[in-house]
Order: structure tokens, then C-alpha cells, then sequence
């Protein structure tokens, strides 16, 4: 690109100077992430534009004032409920620039958690809910991998069938994020017994 200035004096005598400027690839600063949640580290992920594919760039991630990072591709975790803002800065050796802020907020979550132990064919299971969450209230869902569920807090369950069940558990806290923990049970045979006299 060349760009002239003309001059012109009072007196109607003009100067003209013109030079040649060569035009920079910039950045485009931009991230997406997933859920906000704060037990779980926050995947984020560069988007926008960098020139030559990146390889003359440097990033810098800001996480509130907390930390820093110059990966392209974070994770963090904020493990305080509330709004974060998250900057990140791409500079590139052409000596452009581009900077992004975006607000999260980041939500509680409930932390799933359940024990059971192995039984025999015809017994009860008992699931004994360990389930936490920093404040409010749970709601859950069990689902006893055979179709059937349940929402009760501890619930007891008779399974029709010896065999390997996966059992799923999701703690809800409304407003914020669920949890959810699989765990297997084993179903045993019962034993038959049986005898003859001779």
C-alpha cells in the first residue's frame, strides 16, 4: 500500500510526499469454554484468527487476577461460585495484537456420590447416598440399570435377575450444576439348596 500527503501552502505552492507501508495480519482474540461450574476445571478454547496458522504467536490467558497461563488451550479452575472475568491477549511477532474479555458465571455444583454393596439373588440393595453440596438443597435421580428408577435420597432395590447392574446416580441443585457417578453391582445367584435321602 503506498500512502501520499500533499501539502499546500498559502501562496498555492503544493509538495507531495508518498511512501510505502506493507499491511500486517492481526489477530482476532476470541475463546469459548464449556460449563462453569466450581469443582470442575473449565476447558477453554481459542477461537477466533491468528496469522500464519499461529506459529508466530504468543497467548495470554488471564483468569480474573487469580492466574495466568500462556497455553493456547487452557483449563481452570475456579473453585468460587460467582462472576469471573477471563481475558486472553494473542500477539504475534508482526507486532499486531488482540485482546478479549469475557464474563463467566460460574455456578455450584453438587457433588455425586453413593455406596452399595454386592448381594444375593431375591435380597434388598441398599444405595446409601453420600452425596454434598456447599449450600441448598438436592434433588436426585437413580437409575438401577435394568429400566427402573428412583428419586428418593437412600432408596433400597430388589433386582429380578443375577447378573452385573450399572447404577446411576445424579445429584441436582437447581440453579447450579449436577452431578452424576456410576458404580457397578453384582447380582449373585442364590443358592439352591437341596438334598436327598437314601
Amino acid at each position: 500500500k503506498t500512502i501520499s500527503l500533499t501539502t499546500r501552502s498559502q501562496f498555492g505552492c503544493v509538495n507531495v510526499i508518498t511512501k510505502g507501508i506493507t499491511l500486517q495480519e492481526s489477530p482476532e482474540a476470541d475463546f469459548s469454554f464449556d460449563r462453569a461450574c466450581n469443582l470442575t476445571p473449565i476447558n477453554f478454547t481459542r477461537t477466533g484468527f491468528v496469522p500464519n496458522n499461529g506459529n508466530n504467536s504468543t497467548y495470554t490467558w488471564n483468569f480474573n487476577g487469580e492466574s495466568t497461563t500462556a497455553q493456547e488451550n487452557p483449563s481452570y479452575l475456579f473453585n468460587k461460585v460467582g462472576s469471573k472475568d477471563v481475558t486472553l491477549t494473542i500477539e504475534d511477532l508482526n507486532g499486531c495484537s488482540s485482546t478479549v474479555t469475557k464474563s463467566i458465571d460460574v455456578l455450584l455444583q453438587a457433588n455425586a456420590n453413593f455406596e452399595v454393596v454386592d448381594v444375593c439373588e431375591g435380597q434388598e440393595a441398599v444405595f446409601v447416598n453420600r452425596s454434598t453440596v456447599a449450600s441448598g438443597d438436592l434433588s436426585y435421580e437413580w437409575s438401577f440399570g435394568d429400566g427402573e428408577t428412583s428419586t428418593l435420597l437412600s432408596p433400597t432395590y430388589i433386582y429380578g435377575e443375577a447378573k452385573s447392574y450399572n447404577v446411576n446416580l445424579k445429584a441436582i441443585i437447581e440453579g447450579g450444576c449436577d452431578d452424576e457417578m456410576t458404580s457397578t453391582i453384582v447380582v449373585n445367584p442364590a443358592p439352591n439348596a437341596n438334598f436327598t435321602i437314601v
